[in-house]
């Protein structure tokens, strides 16, 4: 099931900044109590809500995890803890999210790029880079297994979608980094915790991002993993099947699953704009962004 749930996002975020929804998330209270929710969206902006559909927030004064409600058209802690059950009369509505003219925000600052895209026909090499944190352990899952999702040739997997969407004009095969044995797995590991790549929040994750780091901070990592693992990747290898100087596509699969209050560990298609990221002569642009299990 969790292969199929990388298909999936894979998939759709070789197209555009995908919406997927319904993904369990369990969220620790900084009082020790567990909340079991659900996530949803996009690149651009993840909800968090319980199963009666009522919006999750994180409070920035003492990081405990609310009910929201909509004050002045912004999405606010209510009095109302997330972990407790929420009385009948509370006033919260369901289905809360942040307004239009703040998503608008948010896909503006999400759009920077080079406006390029890989070829629609021929052969993708597409070059896959596991990666996992400083305090985490290798992957225990074999190569053999994790291939599955891209290159199963009788499917389901990414190249055999593409191949059958596309009447067998464009075949998608994907070469997986760091080398390693099928029967095992290596990852490249960063020199941050997970935490590095979360939303800060003073009181339960003084080390995580701001809305002023956290692309430099997601580029800076996927930068480290190209370039750790770049002399690996065979001259003989065309990866860039149009000439026009940059990579076709590369992926990354990150370790644990989507943090559904974080858009940097989320699924997503974007550019790595803030660097020249060269392999073999070509530029690294366009990536995917996805994560190795589905919950």
């Amino acid at each position: 099931m969790k292969n199929l749930f990388i298909i999936y996002l894979s998939i759709l975020a070789f197209c555009y900044a995908h919406y997927i929804n319904d993904i369990e998330v369990h969220l620790n209270q900084p009082d020790g109590t567990s909340i079991i929710c659900y996530s949803a969206g996009n690149h651009f902006y993840v909800r968090l809500y319980d199963e009666n559909n009522f919006t999750i927030v994180q409070s920035k004064t003492d990081g405990f995890y609310y009910y929201a409600t909509m004050i002045d058209d912004q999405l606010l802690p209510s009095k109302f803890p997330a972990s407790e059950a929420l009385p009948y009369d509370s006033g919260i509505k369901p289905g809360l999210q942040i307004s239009r003219d703040n998503y608008i925000n948010r896909m503006s600052k999400k759009s920077g790029g080079r406006g390029r895209d890989a070829p629609t026909i021929g052969t993708i090499n597409n070059i896959n880079i596991f990666i996992r944190f400083a305090d985490e352990e290798e992957f225990t899952t074999p190569r053999s297994v994790m291939d599955e999702p891209f290159n199963k040739t009788e499917g389901p997997s990414i190249s055999h979608y593409y191949d059958e969407v596309s009447y067998s004009q464009l075949e998608i095969i994907t070469h997986h980094f760091p080398q390693c044995e099928m029967n095992t797995n290596l990852s490249f590991q960063d020199q941050f915790p997970r935490s590095y790549y979360q939303p800060y929040n003073a009181q339960t994750n003084p080390n995580g991002y701001t809305e002023s780091n956290s692309t430099i901070r997601e580029h800076t990592l996927l930068k480290n993993a190209i370039e750790f693992i770049s002399q690996e990747i065979p001259l003989s290898l065309d990866i860039d099947g149009n000439n026009d100087g940059y990579v076709d596509n590369v992926t990354f699969l990150v370790s644990g699953s989507p943090d559904g209050w974080s858009d940097l560990l989320w699924p997503h298609r974007w550019s790595l704009y803030s660097f020249d990221v060269w392999i073999n002569g070509s530029i690294v642009d366009a990536y995917n962004l996805n994560l190795a299990t589905g919950g």
